[in-house]
């Protein structure tokens, strides 16, 4: 059903080739990923508007748990789109008519990597929200030792633990979150139940990780910096100086955007992510062709 490459010493792609292929892909399939998107984004800016409303914009845990049905959406949306992209399927998937085992027995195997990759992802999603208010939590005490040292007073035993997280090398901290980046998309191989183990030994060094990171940096940047180039417009037009002054309209539109924008970054992601890596996750011999509709070497 589908070919396995061998395995590679370590990853190796075109940057370019793949966010072009990204950017292609979710263009040309447009009209078919919003009819998987659309509810999701829906249920995004719902979510958006809730922790707004509530005065939790700045609590990153709770606007986490708040967005957490959009997360399983997103999550399914890329799984879906995953199994487009690797196994040529298309959502929604019908049952045969008449009992035929094989077909059946395909559908329970697709349906196990569609929640699989899901259920990744949003391991993936939540542990990231952890970590980022655990450094939100260090950078704040941080600012309070300086600010106390500034004005001469010694910090007392309550803030020795933090002192001494403080003098972790900032170097080996930044070293491993980026060999760890190659963790955010464990969803992929998953999508086509591939052990991570397997993926993970067929990545290669520390530069697979460097790669990976240039590439979502080229996928993401270029929207993002329209979406908001957009949302500074519609602040101007409000009459407002900034986000914070805006009326309740122009936010809520800039939070329909917002949601509008990270689905779509999310796609070509992993659209470019999954090109990427087509030399080691297993897909359709037809799947994955690159930009001039060539099929891969």
């Amino acid at each position: 059903m589908f070919i396995k490459p061998p395995p590679v010493p370590s990853l190796s792609f075109d940057l370019i080739d793949a966010a072009g292929y990204g950017y292609h892909r979710v263009w040309t399939e447009r009209q078919y990923l919003l009819r998987l998107a659309l509810i999701p984004i829906l249920i995004k800016f719902v979510a958006a508007i809730s922790y707004y409303i509530t005065g939790w914009d700045d609590d990153i845990l709770r606007r986490g748990l708040f967005m957490l049905p959009a997360t399983f959406a997103e999550g399914w949306v890329l799984a879906q789109f995953l199994r487009t992209l690797l196994m040529e399927e298309r959502w929604p998937q019908t049952l045969p008519k008449e009992r035929d085992d094989k077909a059946i027995a395909h559908l329970v195997l697709r349906a196990r990597g569609i929640i699989s990759a899901t259920l990744v992802f949003v391991l993936i999603q939540v542990v990231s929200t952890v970590v980022a208010w655990s450094v939100m939590l260090l950078d704040a005490g941080a600012k309070t030792i300086a600010e106390q040292r500034a004005n001469g007073i010694q910090p007392e035993g309550g803030d020795a633990l933090l002192q001494s997280l403080m003098i972790v090398p900032v170097i080996g901290l930044l070293v491993a979150s980026i060999w760890t980046f190659r963790l955010l998309w464990v969803n992929i191989p998953y999508v086509v139940l591939m052990p991570m183990r397997a993926y993970l030994a067929q990545l290669g060094g520390f530069m697979a990780s460097v790669r990976m990171l240039g590439l979502f940096f080229v996928c993401v940047i270029p929207i993002s910096v329209l979406a908001t180039m957009i949302s500074q417009f519609i602040v101007s037009q409000s009459g407002a100086e900034a986000l914070a002054d805006a009326p309740a309209l122009a936010r809520f539109v800039i939070m329909l955007l917002s949601a509008m924008t990270d689905m779509v970054t999310a796609l070509i992601a992993t659209t470019g992510m999954a090109y990427a890596l087509r030399n080691i996750v297993p897909h359709h011999p037809d799947a994955l062709k690159d930009v001039h509709g060539r099929k891969e070497k």
